[in-house]
């Protein structure tokens, strides 16, 4: 979970029964509401996160499927709705 322009952003993790997913929801405070954004491009739990100032939100390593370790940064750009692999 991370910040970015004034919104919060829950990325991946484990849904109930376990399951890992890509999904990214993002919080508005003054709105109070939440909305689905482009998901990233794999599944990731136990990740690091930030938001960077005018570049999107980051996802750093963490595990994937199987629980394989993952050595990729991952990024969501949401002035575009796009979400893409920076470095595996």
């Amino acid at each position: 979970m991370t910040a970015y322009n004034g919104k919060i952003y829950a990325c991946g993790g484990n849904i109930a029964g376990g399951a890992i997913v890509s999904t990214v929801e993002v919080y508005d405070p003054k709105t109070n509401t939440w909305t689905k954004e482009t998901p990233m491009p794999v599944v990731k739990r136990q990740f690091a996160a930030v938001g960077v100032a005018t570049k999107g939100v980051f996802t750093l390593g963490g595990y994937g499927e199987s629980y394989a370790t993952l050595s990729r940064v991952d990024a969501l750009v949401p002035a575009n709705a796009t979400s893409l692999a920076l470095a595996k």
